[in-house]
């Protein structure tokens, strides 16, 4: 009987298992919850507000957390009497909205919900929320409060650093919480506020060398030991020198050896050592390797000749060549044979990114050099090679005084980017030609074949390139004029309720595969977008068009320059998911709701991109290759994966 039990109860189980349905996620299951969104989402003050009073907590909780986005005094008066709501998830919602709002006037009502609050959640949150709204004279209260779980000790790190403040007492206090916990995701956490580089004075961390020294010592995380190493940076060099050197010969972590030569050799406090940095130049890792020539090449003199020369003779890698170029350029102070020599071999480089690096160091010799840069610009495939040239001649400008020749020039070749019929070469040509700094407009003979081009132009960015043209062209003052920026996408609500709660995309890159974990419910909007761009191929045979290391990598411009992309822009989603662990996955912003298309992947654990970036992902494989990418790998291909 007992085995016919067990039978009747496996095709019970699978009979329910056989649903050919996809399996739907929250906002396919709840309407209600969708409204909640929805007027997040199109900044529907009173309709989100109604929320606020729902008899159901969970409808509360969400619209309190997501009013974050929304500041209004009256909204914050009723978030911060729902600090004494009756569900722990509307207090936490609540707290998160007033530390985004960041106001002082919260303080009262957050410092109050402390002291009462009995669930570790919602404390944490209000101890995050108060440091993010308070300044100097509440660093007294926030020191000494009572803490007693870890995610108590967590809030109280993220407020700690969000408060931007240093004190004695603070730094004993981090460094006691760190050797009492026993979570390696707290000790991280603590160490993003010992080793906060925004706070200039670091005199309060000084006396506690020893005892910061010993915690990077017992520290097996290379994480948490960078940034507790970040922390002793205003030591005297010859008082941390022997100490970096040690760390540095036992350290097999790509990461802390790049923090240990980054405090060795280039510190405010410390003094430049070339001979040092030259040693380890022959590191394995590529990162170190571009890092330790970039500074080299900063700091450049005649001595160092020998160096660049011979360096430039048996290198290979071309955007390390770009660093050589650059020092080789510096120490021979541009003379007309280096640049000859530079022009020529970025006419010979593949790669497209270090082509347009290559271009780009000679804009500051547009003088001299504008024929050959406007000519590469104009010839050139590749569309961020002439965004660069053009970037790059316009900055230069904007101090320079312009000869009368670059001017012709400039309208010759801005006029032949407009009528190539190339996009973006058209916009670039045209937003050269509207330069008000350069003025090129003055040697034209007429304007009407502008106005022409203007009525072909459908795409919004392009038309918006045409229009400062003519304006520019006609004399009319640039003053006041404000930048083209498309109505923000509407949420598809029928295809995201489609998606499942979870599921997998997978980039196929040049160098091997990515695997991010999607999460919808965090960031729909975001999800349902990069979704759909991976779904229609729009990524597939892109760029990572920037790498900086250690912080991030970035792709997902439409033509590889980051730059111009043609895509409505939607709405930020900050959320309760914090940049606290490397390959958080999030969109690229100018700003709060401009996010287009444009994705990163952190190397690092980022914290100080928690307010302002929306985070909708996490690398679940593939995190070795995102240290591996430079600028110019590519994106050959997208996989969705639904479980």
């Amino acid at each position: 009987m007992r085995k016919i039990f067990w039978i009747i109860i496996l095709i019970s189980s699978l009979w329910g298992c056989s649903n050919n349905d996809k399996p739907g996620n929250i906002f396919k299951q709840d309407e209600t919850l969708r409204a909640v969104y929805d007027a997040a989402l199109t900044r529907d003050t009173l309709a989100l507000a109604a929320f606020l009073n729902h008899e159901n907590e969970r409808y509360r909780a969400r619209a309190a957390f997501l009013f974050h986005t929304m500041y209004a005094p009256e909204i914050r008066k009723k978030l911060e009497s729902l600090l004494s709501d009756s569900s722990w998830t509307v207090r936490q919602g609540a707290a998160y909205s007033l530390g985004q709002f960041a106001r002082k006037e919260s303080i009262p009502a957050l410092q109050e919900g402390i002291e009462r609050e009995t669930h570790p959640k919602v404390r944490a949150a209000m101890l995050e929320a108060f440091g993010k709204c308070g300044d100097v004279r509440h660093l007294k209260y926030l020191t000494a409060a009572e803490l007693n779980t870890e995610e108590e000790i967590r809030g109280w790190a993220y407020g700690m650093y969000r408060l931007g403040v240093f004190s004695s007492n603070a730094v004993s206090r981090s460094i006691k919480l760190f050797a009492k916990s026993k979570s390696p995701k707290t000790k991280r956490v603590i160490s993003f506020f010992l080793g906060d580089t925004r706070t200039a004075d670091y005199r309060t961390v000084i006396p506690y060398e020893m005892e910061i020294k010993a915690l990077i010592n017992e520290c097996d995380d290379p994480v948490t030991k960078s940034y507790l190493l970040t922390s002793l940076q205003a030591l005297p060099l010859k008082r941390k020198a022997e100490f970096l050197q040690t760390l540095l010969r036992e350290a097999d972590n790509e990461l802390l050896r790049y923090r240990c030569i980054e405090q060795l050799c280039f510190t405010p406090s410390g003094l430049f050592l070339k001979d040092i940095a030259r040693h380890y130049m022959a590191d394995s890792s590529l990162h170190i390797r571009l890092n330790i020539m970039n500074w080299l090449a900063v700091t450049a003199d005649s001595g160092d000749r020998p160096f660049f020369r011979e360096g430039l003779e048996k290198e290979q890698n071309e955007h390390l060549l770009v660093f050589l170029f650059k020092g080789w350029l510096q120490s021979e102070n541009a003379s007309v044979s280096s640049c000859r020599t530079l022009l020529a071999a970025a006419r010979e480089f593949k790669n497209p990114q270090a082509r347009a690096d290559l271009y780009a160091l000679l804009t500051k010799y547009a003088d001299r050099y504008a024929p050959q840069l406007l000519r590469a610009a104009y010839m050139d495939k590749e569309p961020v090679v002439a965004y660069r040239i053009v970037d790059g001649m316009r900055s230069y400008y904007k101090s320079h005084p312009v000869p009368d020749s670059v001017r012709q020039h400039v309208a010759g070749y801005s006029v032949f980017m407009i009528r190539s019929g190339r996009d973006p070469l058209m916009v670039y040509g045209a937003e050269l030609l509207a330069d008000t700094n350069i003025r090129a407009y003055e040697w034209m003979d007429e304007s009407d074949w502008l106005e022409e081009r203007l009525q072909q132009a459908l795409k919004p960015r392009v038309e918006y390139a045409f229009m400062r043209a003519i304006k520019a062209i006609k004399g009319i003052s640039p003053e006041g004029q404000e930048y083209y920026l498309a109505p923000p996408a509407k949420a598809n609500w029928k295809e995201i309720a489609d998606l499942p709660d979870t599921f997998y995309i997978t980039f196929h890159c040049s160098k091997g595969d990515i695997k991010m974990q999607i999460f919808t419910e965090a960031a729909p909007m975001s999800v349902w977008r990069f979704w759909d761009l991976c779904r229609s191929g729009y990524y597939d045979s892109s760029v990572v068009h920037r790498v900086v290391y250690p912080h991030v990598i970035q792709g997902g411009s439409q033509f590889g320059d980051g730059y111009n992309d043609d895509l409505a822009p939607i709405r930020t989603e900050t959320g309760f998911l914090h940049f606290d662990t490397a390959g958080r996955v999030g969109f690229a912003s100018d700003g709060r709701d401009t996010e287009t298309g444009q994705w990163f992947i952190t190397h690092l654990p980022r914290p100080h991109l928690d307010p302002n970036y929306t985070i909708f992902a996490k690398v679940v494989e593939g995190m070795g290759l995102v240290n591996e990418i430079y600028k110019g790998d590519l994106i050959l291909s997208t996989e969705i994966q639904e479980e």
